[in-house]
């Protein structure tokens, strides 16, 4: 019987199964367990969604069965796309601390122009001072030159604590076909990306499609976080791989190190 190449594994005779709508076609090898579990790892069997198993068999020997789906004439189904790409970007709202809204840069034009009073308005920020201690003519200045930062504190002297802001979500779908070579090809999880960054990553990676032109017009300037990525494969040999990447203006680089921005 022949032989696996590099290994001593025989081959042993296969099975065909249809029931004219579907089937299967059912290959075993026999070899030594530490060579069949060696071939199952080098031949992407364990990761690509195969349906396959290991049994003992004499002399200490074992045999790996792998089962592939077909058509209803024993032929394996593929299509004419293998590798086919699904991109989506929703955008839920999401409540963030009022010091996160765009217009918070006010404060560092006050702390270029009066460091004492831009002092006192954050020690009221972190509730280190009251309201009631901020001087009537500070108030003032701050109605008048810093809208944004007056207005933050009226809401929070009502308790407002934070406010609403869209923030995108992409999430990419790989559909891997039984017959497509499966690339390992994804982002890292909890890193961080610039948008043209995460653009360019999906530009140079190994399989799938690059992000379309359309989608990369309606990303978001700022971060993107890896928020997630999850694999699926079925018993039919075809595999899912999904990313999820999640926007904001800038993910703290003390908390998400891992950065390419």
């Amino acid at each position: 019987m022949p032989t696996v190449e590099g290994t001593t594994l025989q081959a042993q005779q296969s099975s065909i199964e249809a029931d004219g709508v579907s089937g299967s076609v059912t290959l075993k090898w026999r070899g030594t367990r530490s060579e069949i579990e060696a071939f199952v790892i080098s031949s992407g069997l364990n990761t690509a969604g195969h349906r396959w198993s290991i049994e003992p068999d004499e002399g200490g020997l074992a045999v790996l069965t792998w089962t592939i789906a077909t058509g209803s004439d024993g032929d394996a189904t593929e299509t004419d796309d293998p590798i086919t790409t699904e991109w989506d970007i929703s955008t839920p709202s999401e409540q963030v601390p009022i010091n996160e809204h765009p217009d918070w840069g006010q404060i560092a034009d006050l702390e270029a122009d009066d460091p004492l009073l831009a002092e006192t308005f954050l020690d009221f920020w972190s509730d280190d001072t009251t309201w009631a201690d901020i001087g009537d003519a500070a108030k003032d200045t701050l109605e008048a030159d810093y809208p944004f930062l007056f207005a933050a504190a009226q809401l929070k002297r009502r308790g407002v604590k934070g406010y609403f802001r869209g923030a995108p979500v992409l999430t990419v779908v790989d559909r891997y076909q039984r017959q497509a070579p499966f690339a390992n090809d994804t982002a890292d999880v909890n890193k961080v990306y610039s948008k043209a960054n995460l653009v360019t990553a999906f530009a140079s990676r190994t399989s799938g499609e690059q992000m379309p032109t359309h989608i990369s017009n309606n990303l978001k300037d700022g971060q993107y976080l890896c928020e997630a990525v999850t694999r699926r494969a079925s018993s039919d040999g075809a595999y899912e791989v999904t990313q999820v990447f999640r926007w904001a203006p800038e993910w703290d680089a003390d908390l998400y190190p891992d950065r390419s921005v």
